[in-house]
């Protein structure tokens, strides 16, 4: 004992770290115990809590009107919105070089010309050289044509001569050969060299006029090929002038007088202004739509669906759209209407980015009549087209819905009351119906719509009951009372007042949203 004693205190710093090992450990031992008496205590206080105690609520349920989700067949507008563009876009080029001699005023960005009227003109002086250049040559030709026919009129008589001369010096050899031992051996060769002469005569005579005809065929070509570059030049001295393709709007202009042109230089933009187009998107949806409208209204035999029979194995049907009246509305000018027919693919495909197929609607006329004067449909003009079908039942159901305009809520959405509680559901209102004048005991009329919802996998179905009264700060599961409920009609006379509490009070107890 006395030993270690002295070792421990001849080592100072091994005493140091026993007392503080020491002290280590009573820090955690009193912290352990604080923690277990806080826990102890709490169990002990919670074992002396009262349960709370449940009082009846005060607050009224709110009361609501409803109406019941029905199917939906009848007419049905689809509202698209487009981009006026161009029927045709005309760039005009030259089709002869020179230097521009005339510019017209009408030749100006922004004009309105008239089919053949005057835009440019390219110097013609050498083109009208060239068409004299090429009525000489013309003439000429003709010259040797005659001159030809003369040749081969004087060679028939030159043989007719030749075939003469031959038969009498074929008469005298034969004289000769009688009398060839009166004779002597010379005269009779004399008489047979003539013969032969004669003969060979009457051989080049015929060669001379076979080569005056071939002459004359080669004459006839060499003719049409002169006419044939006389017209040509004519051609070129007309295309010198250049002149409006239609009824149009000079778009943009790339030349001044004075300039020299080649051909192929693009000389100006025309856009013809006779129909005009609309470029819409159409959602795959919205197509099948159209095609199921057309096959329907074929099938009644209707003359709207002239054009829209497809035929049972027809392969390209795929790739042709159902021609469907379009009423087409600018926004600025809602009373401005414009008659239009959908009739194709712009292009082919879905577009990579709206996933929607773009479509061309075409407007037979352009510019209407209207109290205010004319309007035309112009490039870039931003319209809304409403295209009209008639929905019918079919076999199956419906692919809309039918609810009172009052149920739509700002966001999309509405309520409906399942055992008395709201649930919100999203819809999306593809058109509103009139249902006809309403009207509160003879203190006048309004107007009521219905609104067409598309029938959708989160959305209302066939018989929900949808509210159609104001609401205060609704939120899911609230609990509800149904005050009075019925089905939407086109003669539905609903009251679309704020329904009051129970209390009697006289305070609203539904305030509108809306």
């Amino acid at each position: 004992m006395n030993v270690s004693t002295e070792v421990m205190n001849k080592n100072p710093a091994h005493s140091r770290r026993s007392r503080a090992v020491t002290q280590e450990a009573v820090k955690y031992l009193i912290s352990f115990v604080i923690v277990a008496a806080g826990i102890i205590g709490f169990i002990v206080l919670k074992s002396f809590q009262k349960p709370p105690v449940t009082r009846p609520s005060t607050s009224l349920v709110p009361q609501v009107e409803t109406r019941e989700v029905a199917s939906y067949a009848g007419q049905l507008d689809m509202e698209v919105t487009g981009i006026v563009v161009p029927y045709r876009e005309i760039r005009v080029a030259a089709e002869v070089a020179g230097r521009i001699t005339r510019k017209t005023p009408a030749c100006e960005a922004g004009q309105f010309v008239r089919k053949g009227e005057l835009l440019l003109e390219i110097d013609p002086e050498e083109y009208g050289l060239e068409i004299k250049t090429q009525s000489a040559n013309v003439e000429q030709a003709k010259r040797r044509i005659e001159e030809n026919a003369l040749q081969i009129a004087g060679e028939e008589k030159n043989i007719e001569l030749a075939k003469a001369d031959l038969k009498l010096q074929q008469s005298e050899y034969r004289r000769n050969e009688r009398l060839k031992d009166a004779l002597s051996r010379s005269e009779v060769d004399r008489s047979r060299r003539a013969v032969i002469a004669a003969e060979s005569a009457l051989t080049l005579r015929r060669n001379n006029l076979t080569a005056l005809k071939a002459a004359a065929t080669r004459l006839e070509s060499a003719l049409d090929v002169s006419k044939r570059q006389f017209e040509k030049a004519e051609m070129n001295l007309r295309r010198a002038t250049v002149v409006a393709p239609e009824d149009g709007v000079i778009v943009n202009e790339m030349v001044q007088e004075g300039d020299f042109v080649a051909r192929g230089t693009q000389l100006l933009t025309f856009e013809d202004t006779r129909q005009s187009e609309v470029l819409c998107n159409l959602t795959l949806a919205e197509l099948n739509q159209i095609r199921k409208n057309a096959a329907a209204l074929a099938g009644q035999g209707s003359d709207s669906s002239e054009g829209t029979n497809i035929a049972e194995g027809d392969l390209n049907a795929v790739y042709r759209l159902p021609k469907t009246p379009v009423t087409i509305e600018d926004p600025a000018n809602p009373g401005v209407i414009w008659d239009g027919v959908l009739e194709r693919f712009d292009g082919i495909g879905v577009d990579s980015v709206t996933k929607t197929i773009p479509c061309r609607i075409a407007v037979k006329k352009p510019i209407v009549d209207t109290d205010a004067g004319q309007f035309a449909l112009v490039r870039g003009m931003f319209v809304r087209c409403r295209l009209e079908f008639q929905i019918s039942m079919g076999d199956g159901e419906s692919p809309y819905l039918s609810i009172p305009e009052q149920a739509v809520q700002p966001n999309h959405h509405i309520w409906t009351v399942v055992d008395n509680r709201l649930k919100r559901k999203p819809i999306k209102v593809v058109d509103y119906v009139a249902t006809g004048p309403l009207g509160d005991s003879g203190q006048g009329f309004s107007n009521a719509r219905l609104a067409i919802i598309a029938r959708t996998e989160h959305g209302p179905k066939t018989g929900d009951q949808v509210v159609v009264s104001p609401l205060s700060q609704p939120s899911d599961d609230s609990e509800v009372e149904i005050a009075s409920s019925g089905r939407a009609t086109k003669n539905d006379n609903t009251n679309n007042g704020p329904i009051e509490s129970a209390s009697g009070s006289g305070s609203s107890a539904l305030e509108d949203v809306r």
